[in-house]
């Protein structure tokens, strides 16, 4: 029996969840979700870096393997939920879900991105209900702040991913030039024992040598020369004392044959090769692997 007296009851309209692609997302909480969700990436991204280079610091090929993994197991579910918001988005300025699909291609080309974020993010939602669900609440203070912020650490991030791999080419380069400067002495010691001797250094003459190799290096391990053919062979430090793109790379600069030397005091004309990359090499040297010497 119903009371006529009473006003008749309105169904609620019940929220659907932040992380459901029902309901509408306005234009603030759109960028404020999202700069939360970069906030979570790049912290887990730096604990799992700072932590893998403790752990696995002379084992680089391990330190990259566990990076790359947790960097695909952090961005897939991040990219899914970047994806939700797209929609709901779109739901906002009452469009099907379907028109999130240009925001999903352009999200996955660098600097495309961050414009496709603000023309999604620009499009004005419509006032009051549609048939996507009530409009969003009103923005607080902190949906203001981190919407402010998203651009801004976007655009740092941008150039934080172009300017960090050059800077480390930059000192990668640096500290490859050590290994070729803490062989002069090496290469001197050898030099005068051929031309004294006509022959290069055995194991038991290698010990006496006159030479100061890795005094005061900071990048390279060690500096062998080899028995007999004269090759010197530089090995460069374990990370995390070098990157890990030269962490225990080796440099080796072989001499030439005696027998195609001139009289006593020969020129010598090194031949440099290395395990290392080109780009970290002057012109001059062999990159990839280390060459044969005669």
């Amino acid at each position: 029996m119903t009371n006529e007296h009473l006003s008749p009851q309105v169904p609620s309209q019940t929220r659907p969840s932040r992380l459901s692609p029902a309901g509408r997302l306005g234009r603030v909480r759109f960028l404020a979700y999202n700069m939360v969700v970069s906030l979570a990436v790049m912290t887990v991204l730096f604990i799992v870096g700072f932590v893998g280079a403790l752990v696995f610091g002379d084992q680089a090929e391990t330190a990259q393997l566990l990076t790359g993994l947790v960097t695909l197991l952090v961005m897939i579910p991040a990219l899914v939920i970047s994806v939700i918001f797209l929609i709901k988005r779109c739901h906002d300025f009452d469009a099907s879900g379907w028109w999130c699909i240009p925001g999903v291609i352009g999200a996955l080309i660098p600097l495309v991105n961050l414009i496709v974020f603000l023309v999604y993010a620009l499009i004005p939602g419509t006032d009051g209900d549609n048939r996507f669900g009530p409009a969003t609440p009103p923005n607080t203070v902190l949906h203001w702040v981190l919407a402010i912020l998203f651009p801004l650490v976007f655009v740092v991030g941008v150039l934080a991913a172009i300017a960090i791999p050059a800077y480390q080419d930059y000192t990668s380069r640096a500290m490859m030039g050590e290994a070729f400067t803490s062989v002069g002495d090496a290469k001197t010691a050898v030099v005068e024992f051929a031309n004294r001797n006509g022959r290069y250094p055995s194991a038991a003459d290698i010990a006496a040598l006159d030479m100061d190799v890795i005094a005061g290096a900071q990048y390279v391990a060690s500096v062998e020369v080899m028995p007999d053919n004269g090759e010197i062979v530089v090995t460069m430090q374990p990370a995390p004392a070098t990157n890990v793109a030269v962490a225990g790379q080796r440099v080796s600069f072989c001499p030439p044959r005696l027998s195609d030397l001139g009289p006593s005091p020969a020129v010598f004309t090194w031949r440099c090769s290395s395990t290392v990359d080109s780009k970290y090499l002057p012109r001059s040297c062999d990159a990839g692997k280390i060459r044969e010497c005669p």
